[in-house]
C-alpha cells in the first residue's frame, strides 16, 4: 500500500484479518468525520472488547486510535446508526479482485468502494441502495437511493489467470511491462514492480516483446506473491503484507498485523495531509475575505456616488424651478394645441429663449426632456410637475443611501470576520486529545436571545420583527423593548398581538416589503384567526403614538394621531425548515420571508383542523419535498415545536413549497 491508498492485493490480505477479528461482533458506535469527507469509524464489540474499524475513500483497517469526533453526527452517520446499531456482522468479503469490501450485517450490506473518488453505500436486503455517503453517476451505473446496486465493470482477476491467459494478454498489449502489471493486472505500481523484480525482468520492456521463457518467469512470480503468507512490513513510503524484494535493504519495520502496519502508515500520512489542508484552507479563507471586502468596498463607493449624483440633481431642479416649470408648461401647451413633435422641435431650434436654449433633447416616446441645468444634463418627466421630478431624484438618493449603509455594514462585518480568523490563528491550541468513550462531553446549551421568548421572524429586508404571545408579553414588549420611533402594528379587532419592527443603529427606516410582512404577521396573530376570518384591517403607528392611561387592562394601549392602514390583510402564515449542517431549524412568519429563509415550507390559513393533526400533515408535506439526505432531520423535529407555530392551535394547509 502506498500513499494513494490500498490496492486490490492489499484488500486480498486485509480481508481475512478483518474476518478473524470482526465476524460475529456487534456494531455499537458509528462516527463520521465531517459532511464533505468520507471518513468513518465503527466501534464493533467482538471477542470481549471493542475493535475500531476505520475506513476512508481508499483504505480500511482496524485502528488503535480514535480521533475526537463531532458532537453532532452528520445525517448519513445518523442513518447508518438507525439501520446498523447493535446489529451483528455476518460476513466480510472482497468482491472479485477489486477494491471493494462488503460487510454483511443483520441490518443491511455495507459496501466500501475504495477506488477514486471512494464511497460507502448502504444496501438493503432487496439489493437496492438505501443511501450512499455520496451520490455518484458513472457511465455504466448510478449510485443513489432506491436503485439497484451494480458493481463496476469487471476487471482482470489474477487469482483466476492461467499461463495461457497471461501470454495472450501480453501479445495484445501496447503497454510496457511495468504499466501492464500495475494497470492491466490491477496490482498497482508497488506490487507490479515487485512481480517484475522477482521475475528478474525490466519494467520498461514492451509487454508484447516478452519471450515464452520470460512470460513463464512472470507468471511464476505472480503466483508467488498471490500465495505469500502474512508477514507485514512498514517502509518509509509504503506498507506491505509481506517483505518486498524490490525494497530489499530499504529501512523497514516488522509489524504484528497488517492493520497495525496500515494504521501507523495512514495516521502519519493523514497528519501530514491535514496540516497541508489546514494551511491551504486558511489561505483560501483569507483570500475569500479579501475578495469579498474588495467587492463590498466597490459596491459602497458605487452607491455613495449614486446617492450624491441623485441628491445633487434634485437640488439643481429646485435651483432652476421657474425654468423647468416653464419648459414643462410650454411642451404640454404645444401638444394640447395639436402640434406634432417634429414641428415642436423645429420651433424650439429657431427660438432664442432660455427655455429653448436649455433643451438638449426631447424623448417623446418616454415622456421626458433632457435639460442642461447648471452645466449638468438632467432628464425631466414633462408629464409631472417640478416637485414630482425633484422628489423622484431625492427618492433615488434615499434608496442609494440605504444600499450604501448596507454595503458599509457588510464591509465592517467582513473585516471583523477577518480579524476573528487572525485572532483564532494566533490563539489556536493543539488538537484536542482522544475522546474517552466513557464520558462524552455534553454540548454547551446555546444562550437564548431576548426576543426568542416572543413570536418573531426576520423580514426579507433583514429587520427583526417581534410580537407578543399574550397580554403580559404585549405589555412587556411595548414598555421595555420598543423605542418611540419604532413602528408598531395591530389588527383592528380586540384581542391581537402588538407587532414591532426593531430598528438597527444607523440603519434607514424599514422598506415597503418589511412593512407589508409585519402587517401580515399582525393579522395572523390576532383573534381573527381563531374566528376563521379570511381578512382583517391592520394599522401601523409609531410607538410614541401609544399611551397607557390608568385603568386600562394589561396589554392594552390607547392609540392617537394618524394611522397607516393595511386594508383587507389576508390571514396566512408559513412554517418552514432551514437545514443547517446537521439540524433542521423551524422558522415561521410571513410567506415571502419564510420562502427566502428556508429550504422547504408550508403555508397555512385559518381552519378547524386541530394542531396535533395539522402538525402531522405539515411534516408529511415537508418530507415529500425534501431531499433524501434531509428527510431524517425533518423527521427528528419535535411536534411541539411545530405546534407552537400554529396560531390559536388550529388551521389548514393552503399550499406548500
Amino acid at each position: 500500500m502506498e500513499k494513494n491508498g490500498m490496492s486490490a492485493l492489499d484488500i486480498r490480505f486485509i480481508v481475512p484479518e478483518l474476518k478473524a477479528e470482526l465476524i460475529g461482533g456487534k456494531i455499537q458506535k458509528i462516527y463520521q468525520y465531517g459532511t464533505k469527507v468520507k471518513e468513518f469509524l465503527f466501534g464493533i464489540y467482538a471477542k470481549g472488547n471493542t475493535k475500531l474499524l476505520f475506513a476512508d475513500n481508499s483504505s480500511i483497517f482496524i485502528s488503535k486510535a480514535k480521533e475526537a469526533v463531532p458532537q453532532e453526527p452528520p445525517t448519513f452517520a445518523m442513518l447508518l446508526r438507525k439501520h446498523l446499531m447493535n446489529r451483528k456482522i455476518l460476513d466480510i468479503r472482497q468482491h472479485e479482485f477489486d477494491r471493494i469490501v462488503e460487510i454483511e450485517t443483520e441490518g443491511g450490506l455495507l459496501v466500501f468502494e475504495l477506488f477514486p473518488p471512494g464511497n460507502l453505500i448502504l444496501v438493503g436486503d432487496d439489493g437496492n441502495i438505501i443511501m450512499p455517503a455520496e451520490f455518484q453517476r458513472w457511465k455504466t451505473r448510478e449510485i443513489k437511493p432506491k436503485v439497484a446496486y451494480k458493481y463496476p465493470p469487471r476487471t482482470i482477476n489474477p487469482m483466476k489467470l492461467t499461463h495461457s491467459d497471461l501470454h495472450s494478454m501480453l501479445q495484445r498489449t501496447d503497454r510496457t511491462l511495468g504499466a501492464f502489471c500495475a494497470v492491466s493486472l490491477g496490482l498497482g505500481p508497488l506490487y507490479g514492480d515487485e512481480v517484475i523484480t522477482r521475475a528478474g525482468l525490466e519494467s520498461g520492456t514492451p509487454g508484447k516483446e516478452l519471450r515464452a521463457a520470460e512470460t513463464e518467469k512472470l507468471f511464476t512470480a505472480l503466483q508467488e506473491i498471490l500465495g505469500m503468507g502474512m508477514k507485514p512490513v512498514l517502509y518509509e513510503d509504503a506498507v506491505s503484507p509481506f517483505p518486498l524484494e524490490s525494497r530489499k535493504g530499504a529501512p523497514s519495520e516488522s509489524m504484528p498485523s497488517f492493520s497495525d502496519a496500515i494504521d501507523s502508515f495512514v495516521t502519519s500520512a493523514r497528519i501530514e495531509l491535514k496540516s497541508e489542508k489546514k494551511e491551504g484552507l486558511i489561505a483560501e479563507e483569507r483570500g475569500r475575505l479579501e475578495r469579498m471586502e474588495e467587492k463590498q468596498v466597490e459596491a459602497r463607493e458605487k452607491w455613495e456616488s449614486m446617492e450624491k449624483e441623485a441628491g445633487d440633481t434634485g437640488n439643481i431642479i429646485y435651483q432652476n424651478y421657474n425654468l423647468v416649470q416653464s419648459v414643462i408648461s410650454r411642451l404640454n401647451s404645444a401638444r394640447e394645441s395639436g402640434l406634432e413633435w417634429d414641428e415642436i422641435k423645429r420651433k424650439i431650434r429657431e427660438e432664442d429663449t432660455p427655455e429653448a436654449c436649455s433643451i438638449k433633447e426631447i424623448r417623446e416616446n418616454r415622456g421626458t426632456v433632457v435639460l442642461e441645468l447648471g452645466g449638468k444634463d438632467v432628464e425631466i418627466d414633462f408629464t409631472e410637475d417640478v416637485e414630482a421630478n425633484a422628489a423622484r431624484y431625492y427618492e433615488k438618493s434615499k434608496t442609494a443611501r440605504k444600499k450604501m449603509g448596507g454595503a458599509e455594514r457588510a464591509v465592517r462585518e467582513t473585516r471583523l470576520e477577518a480579524e476573528k480568523l487572525e485572532e483564532k490563528l494566533r490563539t489556536a491550541e493543539e488538537e484536542a486529545p482522544e475522546e474517552k468513550e466513557a464520558a462524552p462531553k455534553k454540548p454547551k446549551r446555546r444562550r437564548r436571545r431576548w426576543f426568542e421568548k416572543f413570536k418573531w421572524f426576520v423580514s426579507s429586508e433583514g429587520f427583526l420583527v417581534v410580537a407578543g404571545r399574550s397580554a403580559a408579553q404585549n405589555e412587556e414588549l411595548m414598555k421595555k423593548r420598543t423605542e418611540d420611533d419604532e413602528w408598531i402594528f395591530h389588527a383592528d379587532i380586540p384581542g391581537a398581538a402588538f407587532v414591532v419592527i426593531k430598528k438597527e443603529k444607523d440603519r434607514a427606516e424599514p422598506g415597503d416589503e418589511t412593512m407589508k410582512e409585519a402587517a401580515e404577521f399582525a393579522a395572523a396573530n390576532s383573534k381573527a384567526w381563531a374566528k376563521g376570518m379570511g381578512n382583517v384591517d391592520i394599522f401601523a403607528v409609531k410607538r410614541s403614538q401609544a399611551s397607557k392611561p390608568g385603568g386600562l387592562p394589561k396589554g392594552s394601549f390607547v392609540i392617537s394621531g394618524e394611522r397607516l392602514w393595511f386594508r383587507d390583510q389576508e390571514l396566512k402564515l408559513s412554517v418552514g425548515v432551514r437545514v443547517l449542517d446537521d439540524e433542521a431549524v423551524v422558522i415561521s412568519g410571513p410567506v415571502m420571508a419564510v420562502r427566502k429563509q428556508t429550504n422547504y415550507f408550508v403555508t397555512i390559513q385559518p381552519g378547524f383542523k386541530k394542531a396535533g393533526e395539522l402538525v402531522k400533515e405539515i411534516k408529511n408535506r415537508l418530507l415529500i419535498k425534501s431531499r433524501p439526505e434531509d428527510k431524517y432531520l425533518i423527521e427528528r423535529i419535535d411536534d411541539e415545536e411545530l405546534e407552537k407555530m400554529i396560531p390559536s392551535g388550529m388551521g389548514e394547509i393552503v399550499l406548500y413549497g
